[in-house]
């Protein structure tokens, strides 16, 4: 079966992670070649909507077609308008979709945000049947954003699929977002500055490298294409080893062969954080090629090279998790 894919966000984390997976799998489109104005949302939307009309016309010399949603500029400590303004641009992309629906069997992955949506959700382990407890706008928003591509999904009778992903990471980490606990801490220790971290530090964690998330997601959207009939799937992506700051600590000081230097400064951002994070998801699991100790070496020799390269932004002063 011939399959076109659209990666939309193949700039971050998780895209750059998805551009090899898909295209081992996949034929890649490559999408337009003027660059989205993520800060412009009018100028935005009109693109997205370009650019769908284009890829269906690619889709059609094709059997079937996938889309993955990767972007967004919102992080935890985003405003609820800044949230707003990625809602409506996702919305707004999906009915640009609907209107230039390509041929053949489709599926659209959005990545999700599991520890947003989950919050102060009380099953430990999580899984695909725990209640959402969001205790952030950041977490309702994208709670909201899961329920505009299951809407649809059935208004279309297009594959969907929701991934709520956990801890994500990976030497691809956008430098300029305060986000990514190990990115950050990596950061501060090649500076030689003291982390600010304003949680407990045996605050526990599912990390997962972004390159083991992304071909997760590839498998799960391929699965998706091949079923017999259209669904509208929810699934956790994690590695399923929870750790603890602490840990990630040691790990880090095992790698540089000294000490971190922290400061515990606790904020009122720490109330949007939950002591602890652990999943399990109820489908069958893609186990991870990356451990955490080989994971933060990969980090921490990239940042050592953009360093070196004179490119390595000053670390953020607050770390989360």
């Amino acid at each position: 079966m011939s399959t076109l894919a659209w990666i939309i966000g193949r700039g971050g984390l998780l895209g750059s992670s998805l551009v090899h997976t898909v295209s081992s799998r996949f034929e890649l489109w490559q999408g337009p070649t003027q660059p989205f104005a993520w800060g412009d949302a009018k100028t935005l939307m009109q693109q997205l909507q370009h650019a769908a009309g284009v890829f269906r016309e690619r889709a059609e010399a094709h059997d079937s077609w996938a889309i993955f949603w990767a972007a967004g500029r919102a992080v935890v400590s985003s405003t609820e308008a800044e949230l707003s303004v990625d809602t409506e641009v996702f919305r707004s992309f999906l009915e640009s979709v609907a209107q230039a629906r390509p041929g053949g069997r489709g599926a659209v992955f959005f990545a999700s945000s599991a520890g947003g949506v989950y919050g102060n959700a009380q099953d430990r382990p999580l899984t695909e049947r725990s209640a959402c407890v969001t205790i952030s706008a950041y977490g309702c928003f994208k709670q909201e954003q899961e329920r505009v591509l299951q809407a649809f999904s059935a208004n279309t009778g297009i594959s969907s699929l929701v991934g709520r992903i956990s801890n994500l990471y990976g030497p691809n980490q956008n430098l300029a977002k305060p986000q990514g606990l190990i990115s950050q801490l990596s950061r501060a220790f090649i500076f030689g500055q003291p982390a600010h971290v304003y949680v407990p530090l045996d605050t526990i964690r599912d990390y997962i490298y972004a390159d083991d998330c992304a071909r997760a997601v590839t498998v799960a959207v391929n699965e998706l294409l091949a079923a017999s009939e259209s669904e509208a799937r929810l699934r956790i992506f994690a590695s399923e080893q929870p750790a603890s700051i602490s840990f990630l600590v040691r790990l880090l000081e095992q790698i540089g062969k000294r000490r971190v230097r922290m400061i515990q400064a606790r904020t009122g951002a720490q109330l949007l954080q939950p002591r602890t994070l652990t999943f399990q998801s109820l489908y069958p699991r893609i186990a991870p090629r990356t451990s955490l100790l080989e994971g933060v070496k990969r980090v921490h020799e990239h940042q050592l090279a953009l360093l070196r390269q004179g490119t390595l932004p000053f670390p953020a002063l607050k770390v989360g998790s």
